[in-house]
């Protein structure tokens, strides 16, 4: 080690003409990569970069308090809660003011961090002008613009997906096996008489997919909506507004523009926790027609789709015969009003109704 008194000679590195800033040609290096920079184009987009919105959307999140109650039922902190000083039974001691027990909860968002989706903080509008739904190119961010539920998840449990597509396919190819070796042992048959042989085994194949989703977790669906890119900016933002609210499900994506003049129609998918909970999915469209999106009268409706069939690749007119939608809204809403009556136009979240908007056939989008 070096003693107190003792220092790194400068000799052959240091003089008394060596300059702070270097030498010439260093310096003019310097001053030519500085009149290289874009700083007016970097200001100019450093509001829309992913990190400036995520540093502002934590600074806006402490001051945000979110509580919720014991039950798990979530309470916004500006909400009030409705008066319960009749139940006596949540009182501490009689004539005591009853307090609902709370405790604060931290938002997650599971695409935290990414830029094609919602970040927690951001607002809807700054959302919905960062990704506008109509014009937001897919080689710019993918093929989907996503929103998910920043409220802790009902449910957790692990997704084996690949194991459920090994045992999914081996399944469906075991049917296809069958069905050619009764073409090969029925030459000349007409392919309605071999269909109605197979009949049974393909009755079971929607329950055998179902045993097998629910074995390994693949337990997720969607309602899907074709809107037209006329009415996609509007219908976009109330779903946002839905989801990143907790009236929905787990969230939700919108297909960005791939460049195909082909179609005038978008997808929409709006995910719910659980395809086997029929009430949990007809809650979320419940929710849907609440918000005017959705009534009986639509021609066609709309159509909900397990994960399941997704990962299986099954499509419209698939070779296996299957339906490639578990519920539909017709089916759900026939003759029937939400809570035994017909809503009001004030009672709507959208005051404006939608323009009837064409449902493709599912097979029209095979990205879902």
């Amino acid at each position: 080690m070096l003693g107190e008194d003792e220092m790194v000679s400068g000799s052959g590195w240091v003089s008394d003409e060596s300059s702070f800033y270097g030498d010439e040609e260093g310096q003019r290096r310097l001053e030519d990569l500085s009149k290289q920079s874009e700083c007016m184009h970097y200001w100019e987009n450093h509001g829309r970069l992913l990190n400036t919105i995520a540093l502002k959307a934590r600074k806006r999140l402490l001051d945000i308090p979110i509580v919720m109650q014991e039950s798990s039922e979530v309470v916004p902190a500006p909400k009030q809660l409705g008066d319960s000083s009749n139940d006596l039974s949540n009182t501490v001691a009689l004539g005591a003011p009853n307090k609902v027990p709370e405790t604060t909860i931290v938002l997650h968002n599971r695409m935290q961090g990414m830029p094609e989706a919602w970040q927690l903080g951001e607002s809807i509008d700054d959302f919905v002008v960062r990704l506008p739904p109509a014009t937001t190119r897919i080689d710019t961010v993918g093929p989907w613009i996503w929103v998910m539920n920043p409220y802790p998840e009902r449910r957790h449990g692990s997704e084996y997906i690949r194991d459920f597509k090994d045992a999914g396919v081996e399944l469906l190819q075991r049917y296809l096996e069958k069905r050619k070796q009764l073409e090969a042992e029925n030459p000349g048959k007409a392919k309605e008489t071999i269909t109605k042989r197979l009949h049974a085994d393909r009755d079971r194949l929607p329950g055998q997919i179902k045993d097998l989703a629910i074995k390994y977790g693949v337990l997720s669906g969607k309602w899907m909506f074709f809107p037209t890119v006329k009415d996609l900016p509007r219908m976009w933002k109330a779903l946002a507004e839905a989801v990143t609210q907790n009236r929905l499900g787990i969230g939700a994506k919108v297909a960005t523009d791939d460049g195909s003049a082909r179609s005038d129609t978008r997808l929409i998918c709006i995910y719910t926790y659980d395809f086997t909970d029929t009430e949990d999915v007809r809650r979320v469209l419940d929710e849907l027609v609440r918000m005017g999106l959705v009534d009986a009268d639509m021609p066609m409706g709309i159509f909900y789709k397990c994960d399941a069939y997704t990962h299986l690749d099954i499509t419209g007119n698939n070779k296996y015969g299957l339906r490639n939608s578990l519920y539909s809204s017709k089916t759900m809403l026939v003759g029937e009003r939400l809570s035994g009556q017909r809503l009001s136009a004030a009672s709507r979240i959208i005051s404006t109704p939608f323009s009837r908007m064409k449902q493709s056939t599912l097979n029209k989008s095979q990205r879902s």
